[in-house]
């Protein structure tokens, strides 16, 4: 069994988070522990899946909560499979929040030291039942337990049922997913123990006796404390020195060359988990928590609720107008059956736009589905930047962008259209030899709130430094004559709008057909294809031109009724501002497919086609 063996073949199962994985499959505690379950369980994937970890520590022992856990379990639907005390030294507790405990102060690593000395603590393997079904048990008992800040928490959390306690004195730990939960077995078990458990765990195993009897030993024997700080600061009082701190009291105690007296040591715990600071300021964790919204569908499917209550940045979705800013929310990352990075996005679509809902005829109160696919464009950006590597200031080429409606587009109603993109990265492309992704060719699923398909897409996009670009740009206007800075050719006269079914004059972006094909409008005051400055012709405003270009081939009595239901584009160049564009429309094929060159000094730069439907009303 290799690293790399159980990073396609089971790893996938037991984490959404493709952070993580990159760091488990180098992680030696997860690798034995999964290596162990591999060559022992004949479904490793569901045994993982099913099982979660969750330690009483040694603050939960000394307040006489371990059988509090236990009951809670069982009265909750959880099944106790195996029980086992053990016992954690400051090696074991670094390793068990390796990746966290980077930005813990100093301070709460030594009171967790003192802690871990107490006593004993008490490690439950949890299923449930119906084992198989659902969420895996590590999340939904995560979610379950409550969170670590005491004014969070609620009656039916597990922590809400613990006696008081602080940010650092939660009294219980669970692991986050499937594969925290093997990790966690490889930190707290040796190699024998940790087969007795997977067997357990495999054979669907009760230990609910066996956890409640060493529950109500550890209770008495160390238990009998409280959480409460008065008690704590009344013992501490003899140990102060003169007009000393309440954190100058703390700190010099934990700081001493000699050990804590025995009596002080749960006091000074109690007393420093109130008043001394429990993380560095400004960190980040080597791997945060997953949203437990990654495990609510099949792997890929869009997480229940992206946070898609405001537009993002503009400036990831390279926008500078915040109402041309279409992108409510992006990631992040999942992986899905195949070990693919799967982004779930959301939008939001305008009821009024200048361009996208000025139309006459049938398309007029529909989605547009070139909206959608701006929107989509925006959301690829920006899961480029923030979940593929892509860099802030780089530049993105498209290369293929199609997109169809799964069935009769939506109405535009009297709110504003809220729709989840899922962008699959089928392939990722890398330089030879390794090295940071430079491109993605993607499939795109369109679900709305209630996750019923709306549209799918699919395209491949690159992107590299403005540098490299730039120089790439160079190359390309030299070639063709032109100039260092790109300066816009004169407008054609536009067709009346009346002719592409549009009431504003400024979205009719075709010349009339002067016998070669029409000419396509380059306005570089328009606000819309123009929202920031470019060096070349935008590839949304080409296939407008494409879709207006099939609109003209129809004819003049069909136009009305005709609605864009599929796009397909493949920009071959860059198309330069300082040229004429023409764009040329074959005729309509049965199945409505107007296939569309868009040409430039005799070139091709895209080759688009439009499927319109014109079986609506006109």
């Amino acid at each position: 069994m290799t690293a790399a063996t159980i990073t396609d073949a089971l790893a996938r199962h037991w984490t959404r988070d493709p952070q993580k994985l990159r760091e488990l499959v180098r992680d030696t505690w997860f690798l034995e522990v999964a290596e162990q379950l591999v060559d022992t369980t004949p479904d490793a994937a569901a045994v993982g899946r099913g099982l979660a970890t969750l330690l009483v520590k040694p603050d939960g022992i000394a307040t006489g909560s371990a059988r509090t856990v236990v009951d809670w379990l069982g009265e909750t639907g959880f099944v106790i499979r195996d029980a086992v005390a053990v016992t954690m030294d400051p090696n074991g507790i670094r390793a068990l929040w390796y990746h966290q405990w980077n930005i813990a102060s100093g301070e709460r690593r030594m009171l967790a030291d003192l802690l871990c000395g107490l006593s004993p603590a008490l490690l439950l393997v949890v299923g449930r039942e119906p084992a198989g079904v659902g969420r895996p048990c590590a999340v939904v008992l995560t979610e379950r337990k409550g969170p670590t800040a005491p004014d969070r928490r609620r009656p039916e959390h597990l922590r809400g049922r613990l006696p008081g306690g602080s940010y650092l004195l939660n009294q219980v730990h669970t692991a986050d997913e499937p594969a925290d939960a093997l990790r966690e077995l490889g930190v707290y078990l040796t190699t024998r123990r940790r087969q007795v458990c997977l067997d357990r765990v495999a054979a669907g195993h009760d230990a609910t006796g066996e956890a409640a009897r060493i529950a109500d030993d550890l209770d008495a024997r160390y238990g009998g404390h409280t959480t409460d700080p008065g008690p704590a600061w009344a013992a501490l009082a003899d140990s102060r020195l003169p007009d000393e701190s309440d954190a100058g009291l703390c700190g010099r105690l934990l700081r001493a060359a000699d050990p804590v007296p025995g009596h002080l040591t749960w006091p000074l715990i109690v007393a420093g988990a109130e008043c001394l600071p429990m993380r560095t300021p400004g960190g980040s964790v080597v791997l945060a928590t997953p949203p437990a919204t990654a495990w609510d569908g099949p792997a890929g499917d869009t997480p229940a609720r992206v946070a898609d209550g405001a537009t993002v940045d503009r400036a990831l979705v390279h926008r500078r107008a915040v109402a041309e800013t279409f992108a409510t929310g992006v990631g992040p990352a999942l992986l899905d059956g195949a070990g693919r990075r799967v982004v779930p996005g959301a939008v939001q679509l305008a009821r009024l736009h200048p361009v996208y809902t000025d139309h006459v005829g049938a398309q007029r109160g529909l989605v547009d589905l070139l909206h959608l696919m701006e929107a989509v464009r925006q959301v690829c950006i920006a899961a480029g930047q923030q979940e593929f590597g892509a860099g802030s200031r780089d530049v993105f080429v498209v290369r293929d962008f199609c997109a169809e409606f799964a069935h009769t587009p939506p109405r535009l109603d009297d709110v504003p259209l809220d729709l989840f993109p899922r962008i699959t990265a089928m392939r990722e492309h890398r330089p030879r030899g390794g090295g940071p992704v430079t491109g993605l060719d993607v499939e795109i699923g369109i679900d709305d709130r209630d996750r019923r398909e709306i549209a799918r897409s699919r395209g491949s996009f690159s992107w590299g430094p403005r540098a490299d670009f730039a120089q790439l740009r160079e190359g390309m206007r030299d070639a063709l004559g032109l100039g260092g800075t790109p300066v816009a050719a004169p407008r054609p006269r536009p067709v009346g709008p009346d002719e592409v079914q549009r009431h504003d004059p400024r979205n009719a972006v075709l010349s009339p057909d002067p016998g070669d094909g029409p000419g396509l409008v380059v306005d570089t005051s328009h606000a819309v294809y123009f929202d920031h400055p470019l060096d070349h012709v935008p590839g949304m405003l080409q296939i407008e031109g494409a879709r207006q270009a099939a609109l003209l081939s129809l004819d003049p009595a069909d136009r009305p009724r005709a609605v864009a239901t599929r796009v397909r584009s493949r920009f071959l160049t860059v198309a330069e501002l300082d040229l004429p564009v023409t764009v040329r429309a074959a005729d309509p094929g049965p199945d409505g497919d107007v296939r569309v060159e868009v040409l430039q000094t005799g070139r091709a730069v895209a080759d688009i086609a439009v499927t319109l439907d014109t079986g609506g009303p006109g």
